[in-house]
């Protein structure tokens, strides 16, 4: 009886390769150039700031804030500086910044213009103020105070009747539109103070002494256009310094204290 031996044929075991995959050297060098590019960008001094140029106001202060702040020049957060700038000087209206590249950040520095003087009588909340205690502040076109003075100078004067504490710098006293129109009524008629009753009612002081009442919710131009025809027509101007009053904010001008209704 014949014998049959049994083959065994051995397989040969493979070895997976991993180096040999496209997929792993692909993801490698991906990796790789992420990180040289992290690198780059956020650590290395390639991009980090070395040179900070400002013009205008309080440039010394301005550069200090940026400096502080700006370490790389792709992180550096121009909101947060422009608010840092406008908090600490007042007088700052805003900061135009902008980088170039690789290394320098530049800042041109815009004053605050002012328009008028702005006053108030402060009244403490719990020792009301002498009445001849004033505040005096420099006021923008946006109606923010900004900085104190000691006197009104040569711009128009405007008074807040009204109880309040105090006022900050950099904080908004009259809003724009108000102010607006206070300085149109300051443009068209020769007076010494403007007082803001409300937002509905301004008193403007003639430099002898009598007022003129306007609405200011009520067409302006044409409030303006009676007052001159009442000055240039039917009130002669050897008698206005007998007046009170013109009151602008009705259908009818009155005229006080000749009890003088407008036909």
């Amino acid at each position: 009886m014949r014998k049959y031996k049994k083959s065994y044929r051995t397989k040969k075991k493979r070895h997976f390769n991993f180096f040999k995959k496209r997929f792993f050297w692909f993801s490698f060098l991906i990796v790789f150039l992420f990180s040289g590019l992290v690198y780059l960008f956020v650590f290395s001094s390639v991009f980090k700031i070395k040179d900070i140029q400002v013009s205008g106001y309080e440039s010394a202060s301005v550069k200090e804030i940026i400096s502080r702040s700006a370490k790389n020049i792709f992180f550096t957060h121009f909101n947060d500086i422009r608010e840092q700038a406008v908090l600490q000087h007042p007088k700052i209206k805003q900061v135009n910044l902008k980088r170039k590249f690789p290394d320098r950040i530049t800042a041109e520095v815009e004053e605050r213009k002012p328009v008028a003087v702005f006053y108030y009588k402060p009244v403490a909340l719990m020792f009301p103020a002498k009445e001849d205690i004033k505040e005096y502040f420099l006021i923008d076109d946006q109606g923010i105070v900004y900085e104190k003075v000691s006197e009104t100078l040569d711009f128009p004067v405007i008074e807040l009747n009204t109880i309040i504490t105090r006022f900050n710098l950099g904080q908004k006293a009259i809003k724009k539109d108000l102010l607006d129109k206070i300085l149109k009524v300051d443009n068209n008629v020769d007076v010494s103070k403007l007082i803001l009753i409300s937002e509905k009612r301004l008193n403007a002081q003639s430099k002898e002494g009598w007022e003129i009442y306007f609405n200011l919710e009520d067409d302006l131009d044409w409030q303006l256009e009676r007052l001159n025809i009442l000055l240039e027509k039917k009130i002669p101007s050897d008698k206005t310094r007998n007046l009170e009053y013109i009151d602008l904010r009705f259908e009818k001008a009155y005229i006080y204290p000749d009890n003088y209704l407008e036909d």
